[in-house]
């Protein structure tokens, strides 16, 4: 519904299959029954499949680079399910899907646990940034402490040189 009146609206009420002049959005008790009671299957099962079938199609990159032009996030939602080995069996009517996703879908949803891998791997790299820093530090404190030994040396040279002339 709400697609169809922004449609309406953004196009000036032109119909969207015939491009036809004042198309007005009206509610349909009756066909509204009969879309909530469609048969359908879990859309993350159905981008999941999508997916797979698409991982052969090569676009753009160099040879044997893969890419899902249509939702570039899906390619790493695929990969996450993957691991996991997760299929959804849902198969029920349109009204009880928001549930069935929101409650008992076991498939990642874009939305909720991408986010949660990208923090993840921030906090690794954070991690990984820390060490870094600290393995500088000690090479600084490594070079500081071979300067001095050098400087040291330099000048005890120096003073030895400076006894043997005189």
């Amino acid at each position: 519904e709400e697609c169809l009146q922004k449609y309406l609206k953004q196009n000036n009420g032109k119909c969207p299959i015939q491009q036809h002049a004042h198309c007005e959005f009206s509610q349909n008790k009756a066909v509204r029954k009969l879309v909530s009671e469609l048969l359908v299957i879990c859309p993350r099962q159905f981008d999941l499949k999508k997916g797979q079938s698409n991982e052969g199609i090569k676009s753009g990159g160099e040879e044997g680079e893969l890419w899902n032009e249509s939702n570039p996030n899906l390619n790493l939602n695929l990969n996450l399910n993957s691991k996991n080995n997760c299929n959804c069996n849902f198969k029920g009517k349109m009204k009880d899907l928001k549930d069935h996703l929101d409650k008992s879908c076991n498939l990642i949803s874009n939305k909720q646990n991408i986010p949660s891998e990208i923090v993840n791997e921030l906090n690794v790299m954070s991690e990984q940034i820390r060490e870094l820093q600290n393995v500088v530090k000690d090479l600084q404190l490594q070079l500081q402490l071979q300067s001095e030994k050098v400087q040291t040396i330099l000048s005890y040279l120096f003073f030895v040189f400076a006894c043997l002339n005189k």
